[in-house]
């Protein structure tokens, strides 16, 4: 998956706030925000502020400052067994729809990554293989498309994804290092 691809997934399509429809290159940085998650990319060369499309249409508002600053956080590595974890997230994808959650509980705990939708009448789990490099056990509620495509590099390229959790209502942040680039992912909780 190519850097400007895993940007684009969390580009906005709300006509109303068209400042968020096209990818956004800062200094150094690539961004794609839809009001709810966003992508980055950071230590690219450095270049003038401007749409990626070059136009100057709109004033992309200040992504920086959702970034959870360093500090107080839990933070766990998780491993995907890729071919399989992409299925599993894919048949998720199409319960959650299908039955149209409103969220998905994800759990991350001691050995895991464990996924959890729950409809009208049915409950569905996934587990994935983790390791928590410290801290306590945490859950977080996420609109689950929004998981899957933060995932998506790193199931097609096998990769390790490390989650960090600085508290309830605050956003997870994901990295995924792939070769010289590092692909980061912001995704707001959904309160319950």
């Amino acid at each position: 998956m190519e850097a400007l691809e895993y940007i684009n997934l969390a580009v906005g399509t709300d006509s109303n706030r068209l400042g968020l429809c096209k990818p956004y290159r800062d200094t150094n940085s690539l961004y794609g925000c839809d009001g709810h998650r966003l992508h980055y990319i950071d230590g690219l060369p450095t270049q003038t502020p401007s749409y990626v499309d070059g136009s100057d249409d709109y004033i992309y508002p200040h992504v920086r400052g959702t970034i959870p600053k360093e500090g107080s956080r839990s933070s766990y590595s998780v491993i995907m067994p890729v071919k399989r974890t992409m299925k599993e997230l894919d048949a998720f994808l199409k319960l959650y729809r299908a039955f149209a959650c409103k969220h998905a509980e994800c759990f991350f705990e001691r050995g895991s990554l464990r996924i959890v939708l729950q409809g009208h009448n049915f409950t569905a789990n996934l587990q994935i293989p983790a390791t928590m490099e410290h801290q306590e056990p945490f859950k977080v509620l996420l609109h689950l498309p929004y998981l899957v495509d933060a995932l998506r590099p790193a199931l097609k390229n096998p990769s390790q994804v490390q989650f960090e959790f600085y508290g309830t209502n605050f956003p997870l942040k994901l990295i995924t290092v792939m070769g010289a680039i590092t692909l980061q992912a912001i995704i707001c909780p959904i309160k319950a």
